[in-house]
C-alpha cells in the first residue's frame, strides 16, 4: 500500500513536471514567434519608408531575414538593416 502512494505521488510529480516543460517551451516558441512578426512588421515599415523616398533598393523579407530576426530578436533586426545599409554604399 505504501509503495503504491509512493508511485503515485512520484508519477503526478512527473506529470506536473512535464507540462510545465511542454507550457516553458511553448511560451519559447511564441516568443520567438512575436519577436518574427515584429521585425517583419518593421521590414516592411523601413521598405515603405524608402519607396516614399524614392529609394530602389530595399530590405527583403524572406524566410532568411525572418529566422535572422527571430533567433537573435532586436539584434538580428539591426543586423539585417546594417547589412542593408551597407549595400546602399
Amino acid at each position: 500500500m505504501k509503495i503504491q502512494g509512493m508511485i503515485l505521488i512520484v508519477s503526478m510529480c512527473g506529470f506536473l513536471l512535464f507540462i510545465m516543460a511542454v507550457k516553458a517551451k511553448s511560451q519559447i516558441l511564441l516568443n520567438g514567434l512575436f519577436r518574427g512578426l515584429c521585425a517583419s512588421a518593421a521590414i516592411i515599415l523601413i521598405n515603405y519608408i524608402l519607396q516614399m523616398k524614392g529609394e530602389e533598393l530595399q530590405i527583403g523579407l524572406n524566410p532568411i531575414t525572418f529566422l535572422t530576426c527571430t533567433i537573435l530578436g532586436f539584434p538580428g533586426f539591426i543586423l539585417v538593416l546594417g547589412l542593408h545599409l551597407i549595400l546602399l554604399l
